[in-house]
């Protein structure tokens, strides 16, 4: 399986190509396609992972891989980069987020549903260890009353503002509640927190993203609550956090089954989409949504 890797900036792109290439994971699925806006880093990458070819453009690798990991950080680089393997059916990941707009998203999801081409995309939250024993709790207890996820958002980030951090946080509380929420609400925005509250049929889902104060680190946990029982785990990252991302890619290419559906892949932009406006509204008009 000839696969296309675009975008090599993120760390994101050498941890694929160990998996692929030299740590050969997943037998003959490998990158032979290279393509990055930083030339000098991804010839390097090339040489060091002994890829086939190093592209002059993205749309070049068309009819050259079977299948793309689009990796730029930046969510806008996403639609133009994803979009003509899509329509040609080919299989993709595209990393988190998976476009910065819903209008965006929707294009790509339309695309994929004209093409049948499968496409993916997440943040490696909702595969770890303890995003898992979350859930063992949330099927032990049953249906909660609320469930609090919270995670570090960097509002500032040139690679698209809120989105590029708040959408671990978001993809944990939706991945714990289910994509299908309403009556989405923004509780508070400002400088250091933004809220959003919402309901997942009778469970309250609130999602809570903290700009790390100088000296602190970015960290991400959730909370399940359910009459008297409270269930609280911090999410950390392992160094191997991709391996699962990689697994779902592949195992998607081997079943032809997609392992998020169109509503699972679009909520988590649609509510990073609120969640910018709302931050954007308060720079605007200091105090509005303090709360």
């Amino acid at each position: 399986m000839r696969i296309g890797l675009i975008g090599t900036e993120s760390d994101h792109a050498e941890e694929f190509l160990q998996m692929l290439n030299r740590d050969l994971r997943h037998g003959d699925y490998r990158v032979t396609a290279i393509w990055g806006s930083d030339t000098p880093r991804t010839a390097q990458l090339a040489r060091s992972y002994d890829v086939d070819q190093m592209m002059a453009a993205p749309e070049k690798m068309l009819g050259q891989v079977d299948a793309v990991i689009v990796g730029d950080r930046h969510g806008d680089d996403h639609l133009p980069h994803a979009l003509p393997f899509i329509e040609a059916g080919l299989p993709a990941f595209i990393d988190k987020p998976l476009a910065r707009s819903v209008k965006d998203t929707e294009i790509m999801l339309d695309a994929a549903e004209k093409s049948g081409a499968l496409i993916t995309s997440a943040s490696a939250l909702r595969w770890q260890q303890p995003t898992e024993e979350l859930l063992a709790s949330v099927r032990r207890l049953g249906r909660p009353d609320r469930i609090v996820a919270t995670g570090s958002f960097y509002p500032d980030s040139e690679y698209g503002g809120l989105i590029y951090y708040g959408i671990h946080a978001t993809e944990l509380a939706l991945h714990l509640s289910g994509a299908a929420v309403t009556d989405i609400t923004v509780e508070k925005a400002e400088p250091y927190e933004v809220r959003l509250a919402m309901w997942a049929k009778s469970t309250e889902v609130v999602i809570r993203l903290l700009q790390p104060l100088p000296g602190e680190s970015t960290s991400f946990s959730a909370e399940i609550f359910k009459g008297d029982h409270h269930v609280g785990r911090r999410v950390s990252l392992p160094d191997d956090y991709m391996t699962p991302v990689l697994d779902k890619f592949v195992g998607m290419i081997k079943s032809g089954k997609a392992p998020l559906g169109r509503q699972e892949l679009l909520m988590p932009v649609v509510l990073m989409e609120t969640a910018q406006r709302a931050y954007d509204d308060f720079r605007r008009q200091p105090g509005r949504l303090r709360a």
